[in-house]
């Protein structure tokens, strides 16, 4: 980034030097006097510089990005065209391969129906087979429905069209004569697991949660825990048991390396918020926010789609009139956790909903403490603006008055503020603005 800021600063500066030394030659003879403070001129002009040539930089950048969204765009399109038939051909050699696949497995289960060693491995991999057969018919259902969809949009039929559901019977069926044949299959697990996504998919998700629940009652091993507690709470959450939901994300959340911890951690804060446990709800939701800061740090996107919401929750406890107010929200980022990090946000949002509810005090005490807190913060002067805001909001001119002079001084072009954010030049040009 540095490097293309310099490149385009001797593109552009350095023939307008040359350009203005031409212009001066040719004038020599006619020598006009301008009068400039060279002090005051020299002053803060290499921070002038590096913000408009920053601004020059990010302009340029911001267009690089749209071609290239519509190059890779088109690109895509053009792959897509030139490459469906071969697709199309792929799919259906494999929709042969399937259906062969499907009598050779269908033939020696009806031949050794009782093989011990052998049919049970043959019934789960046809239970597959039957899977991915539905699934393959249940997308071609789903094209069909959404161009339903639009024909009915049009006018084009008078019935709306009904989503299709998956048909995993011969999957379901299948799956329950080996728990009901082959108690001691190995793959024994991934059995109840799959019957219970089939029968989930297919709209019984009462029988496909007892399912699951009986794996967990055998404690049979299954690589599919944390996913499977995922579902049950969910289950339990959707229906509105939120204490029987609360014991199957508790239980969840102790798988941390697993794929689903993020979103259990942010159902079980869910559970606790929708309970008014607004401790436990807090707690969680910045577990959350920390995992999600965490694997961000790490360059891993894990958590990033739950954390905006996990610090709105955050900020709304804290706004709760029986439970919570600032003061005991400054107490928690003060003493309890070590939450810098993020603070400025919740504070931000804290602010905003007591502004909106007209609490203008909890409102003000919101924005000094994170005006105070982190002064330089690059979105200080938005806070600081909307405080002005609300006060004029609340009819507290003598305040807004007062406010406006202070802002004008902390965060014009030659503030220490804008000194220290002066790489991010959309900041400092807004703070001008306003």
């Amino acid at each position: 980034m540095k490097l293309l800021f310099f490149c385009l600063f001797f593109c552009f500066f350095i023939p307008f030097v040359s350009q203005g030394q031409e212009i001066l030659s040719e004038s020599e003879k006619e020598e006009v006097p301008i009068i400039v403070d060279e002090e005051t001129f020299d002053e803060g002009y290499i921070e002038r510089q590096t913000l408009y040539y920053e601004s020059i930089v990010k302009e340029y950048l911001d267009e690089i990005q749209s071609l290239l969204r519509r190059t890779v765009e088109e690109r895509r399109r053009e792959i897509e065209k030139r490459y469906e038939p071969v697709i199309q051909k792929e799919l259906e050699r494999e929709a042969r391969n399937r259906a062969d696949a499907i009598v050779l497995f269908e033939e020696f289960i009806k031949k050794y129906p009782d093989n011990e060693e052998h049919t049970p491995g043959a019934m789960y991999r046809l239970a597959e087979l039957y899977y991915e057969r539905s699934a393959v018919a249940l997308e071609k259902k789903m094209i069909e429905y959404e161009e339903a969809i639009i024909a009915f949009e049009r006018g084009e039929i008078s019935e709306e069209p009904r989503i299709p559901m998956a048909d995993f019977s011969p999957t379901i069926k299948l799956y329950r004569d080996i728990l009901d044949k082959f108690d001691d299959f190995k793959y024994m697990g991934a059995v109840y697991y799959m019957l219970g996504y089939c029968l989930a998919e297919s709209g019984y998700e009462e029988k496909a949660v007892a399912v699951w629940l009986e794996l967990l009652e055998r404690n049979i091993e299954t690589p599919y825990l944390a996913e499977l507690y995922l579902r049950i709470g969910d289950y339990y959450f959707n229906n509105n048991d939120l204490p029987e939901a609360a014991k199957y994300f508790e239980k969840g959340v102790e798988f941390r390396e697993s794929d689903f911890f993020d979103k259990i951690l942010y159902k079980l804060a869910w559970t606790y918020y929708r309970q008014n446990f607004f401790e436990k709800a807090v707690a969680s939701f910045t577990e959350l926010v920390m995992f999600a800061d965490e694997m961000r740090s790490q360059g891993i996107d894990r958590g990033q789609d739950l954390r905006k919401e996990a610090v709105q929750y955050i900020a709304i406890s804290f706004a709760d009139e029986e439970w919570g107010d600032v003061d005991k929200a400054i107490k928690y980022f003060e003493e309890d956790i070590d939450g810098r990090e993020f603070e400025k946000e919740v504070f931000e949002q804290l602010g905003k909903y007591y502004s909106e509810n007209a609490n203008y005090r909890q409102a003000e005490r919101a924005y000094r403490f994170i005006l105070k807190r982190h002064p330089y913060y690059e979105s200080a002067p938005r806070i600081h603006y909307g405080m002005i805001q609300m006060f004029n909001q609340a009819r507290e001119f003598d305040k807004a008055s007062a406010e406006t002079a202070v802002f004008a001084k902390k965060y014009d072009q030659d503030s220490e503020w804008a000194r220290i954010n002066r790489g991010n030049a959309t900041a400092v040009l807004e703070a001008a603005e306003w």
